[in-house]
């Protein structure tokens, strides 16, 4: 996880919860604000979020494949959580 953060430190539209304790069999971290995925999708009927929403999925899987070479593990609607900024942006 401290890889995955410092990754996408420089970018304000995905944040990354503090981990507080690890083992290889148990991962602790901090609450992530909004809503989950998965719940979002079935919610959100704004065409203009969900496009954003999307770019922003989309720009996060290139640059972790592409540019960093290393994927997030775990990554499934459950675990990526939605948040629209007043600014209307996604994080």
């Amino acid at each position: 996880m401290k890889r995955f953060d410092a990754n996408f430190e420089a970018d304000r539209h995905v944040l990354v919860p503090r981990v507080y304790a690890s083992t290889e069999a148990v991962l602790v971290m901090g609450l992530a604000e909004g809503t989950s995925l998965s719940k979002w999708v079935k919610t959100e009927n704004d065409v203009k979020k969900r496009d954003d929403v999307h770019a922003l999925l989309v720009d996060m899987m290139a640059k972790m494949g592409m540019q960093d070479r290393f994927m997030h593990g775990d990554l499934h609607p459950g675990n990526l959580f939605i948040k629209i900024e007043e600014d209307g942006a996604p994080t």
